[in-house]
């Protein structure tokens, strides 16, 4: 029993140092810059005047640079010249592009494909982009940038996969309905609360082993079709893909609506059109990404 205790140590013991070692050789070679500042509005806008290399071997090598207005670009926007469409592009990181040039952003290929042809009009199309950006920090960022830049079209960025649930999370009438969504989700769990769920809980956060091996248990699972969809409930932000919600429940969407009415008044008073980029989830055009992450949470049925 000592040597099989001692064997099973010295076996967990690798797995885990081999875990690492992968885990530390997927990182490694990585230059994440750090884009942002506080701001007491937004929470968070890009430094002004920035630029540093980010890189991720194998991946991406780019070189990202802000203006002097805290504005994804290499050069500063003073007053629309004459013969001049603004294009304002704000959004999430979907819209400031990170690890890309400023050359290959869409907002910039978007420039140059408008300007062929010789057009009587000139187009600038500005990235205003913020990464984690959520509606209502576009809309009051909007608010700071458009009255300076006097844009002729708004394009609002707005991604499937997590703007509708995070503009709920914004609004403070949502949290106890969000709050009862969660509880009603997890009752589920209390009956394994005890040892066990601890301890999985510690494995989960301390053990790049453990984390390996679930990810790829998980896999199986779906592989074979035995992950089993829950009897009822939802996580509350995976409910803009349920029809049967009642109005009143669907605090993501509500929210998400009085934040796009707003943004549509605001553009009318300024007279500007406003465009939706609707960005889809990689799981909505992918089907096999979405088993794979969204599986853990729930599951369902591809049709």
């Amino acid at each position: 029993m000592v040597l099989f205790a001692g064997a099973a140590i010295v076996l967990a013991a690798g797995a885990e140092g081999a875990a690492r070692t992968y885990s530390w050789w997927k990182q490694s070679g990585a230059i994440t810059p750090i884009r942002t500042e506080p701001d007491s509005t937004l929470g968070w806008r890009l430094k002004s005047n920035f630029k540093s290399r980010a890189y991720l071997r194998g991946v991406f090598d780019a070189l990202e640079e802000t203006n002097s207005a805290g504005i994804r670009s290499d050069r500063d926007y003073g007053p629309k010249a004459n013969n001049t469409v603004r294009v304002l592009v704000i959004g999430d990181s979907f819209i400031y592009g990170p690890g890309v040039d400023i050359q290959n952003t869409f907002c910039r290929q978007l420039e140059t494909r408008l300007n062929e042809g010789g057009r009587a009009d000139r187009f600038e199309v500005i990235n205003a982009g913020v990464p984690a950006f959520d509606t209502w920090q576009s809309l009051k960022w909007l608010s700071r940038l458009g009255p300076r830049l006097k844009p002729d079209i708004i394009v609002l960025g707005f991604y499937i996969g997590n703007d509708i649930s995070q503009n709920g999370l914004r609004m403070a009438s949502n949290q106890l309905a969000i709050a009862e969504k969660e509880q009603a989700f997890y009752q589920s769990n209390k009956a394994s609360a005890g040892r066990e769920f601890t301890f999985k809980s510690y494995l989960a956060q301390n053990s790049e082993a453990y984390r390996f091996l679930r990810e790829r248990y998980h896999r199986l699972l779906t592989m074979f079709r035995l992950r089993e969809m829950p009897a009822e409930g939802d996580v509350w932000w995976l409910d803009q893909y349920r029809k049967d919600l009642a109005p009143r429940d669907a605090v993501g969407d509500n929210a998400t609506d009085s934040l796009l009415t707003s943004l549509g008044t605001w553009t009318r008073e300024n007279h500007a059109e406003l465009v939706h980029l609707l960005i889809p989830e990689l799981g909505q055009v992918v089907p096999d990404f979405w088993q794979r992450q969204v599986g853990d949470l729930i599951s369902f049925d591809p049709a």
